[in-house]
């Protein structure tokens, strides 16, 4: 039976080396395991799978015999594959969460309230997404009414059967104003809408984008003097 020898190099003595043999059937059910643990499996479920992938090959190492002197020269080529999958296990190989630009609400020379980033965003970043309550076209046309009505846009047209009502469980974004040249952008993924940077922004400005408003036009734009532009 062809042998191959694994030493885990984080808990190696000089004067001591601790060999595990694995049989070829039991590798193919650890392999599986490394595959899952590695490319599939989430962060805690790689912690689990990799627990369970040590106790199965010490498990295998008391059964089987261990390697002769010459066994030993076929374990270099296995501690390079060692050493990887530690790495993929390690906290610098897992995928961190998305770092979400830092914002501030103030008054705004724009209109109310507005925006404003508290540090420099790169162009094309997903800055916060534009929440709300999603109600359909009927329902949004009652309380665009109303809203109006008092001088607000808080409902977002996310596809021709539903509408993002940011008055209703509404965040941060819901105060980024309007502008004919705006700095930023939207963008709709499924029934998400991102406000993106639509270039190189610096810490302290004010976020804007284009609402594109196709309604009654009723409230006059104030994104600079002498726009004539009505959403």
């Amino acid at each position: 039976m062809q042998r191959v020898m694994a030493i885990d190099k984080r808990h190696e003595a000089a004067d001591k080396l601790v060999a595990l043999v694995v049989g070829k059937s039991a590798k193919r059910d650890i392999a599986a395991q490394v595959v899952i643990a590695v490319r599939i499996a989430p962060r805690t479920a790689k912690r689990t799978l990799a627990r369970d992938l040590d106790r199965d090959v010490r498990a295998i190492a008391r059964e089987d015999a261990a390697p002769r002197l010459y066994d030993f020269a076929a374990a270099n080529a296995v501690f390079a594959h060692i050493d990887d999958y530690y790495a993929l296990l390690s906290s610098e190989a897992m995928p961190r969460a998305r770092k979400v630009p830092r914002l501030a609400r103030r008054r705004s020379k724009v209109h109310g309230w507005g925006v404003f980033t508290r540090e420099p965003i790169n162009k094309n970043t997903r800055i916060i997404d534009y929440a709300g309550e999603l109600i359909d076209h009927k329902e949004s046309l009652k309380r665009e009414t109303k809203y109006l009505k008092r001088g607000c846009i808080w409902c977002f047209t996310v596809n021709r059967r539903w509408v993002r009502d940011a008055n209703v469980d509404g965040n941060l974004a819901r105060y980024i104003n309007h502008a004919c040249k705006p700095n930023c952008y939207s963008q709709i993924t499924g029934n998400t809408i991102w406000i993106r940077a639509g270039r190189n922004i610096k810490a302290g400005e004010e976020l804007t984008y284009d609402y594109y408003t196709d309604g009654e036009q009723a409230i006059e734009c104030r994104c600079r003097p002498g726009c004539k532009r009505r959403l």
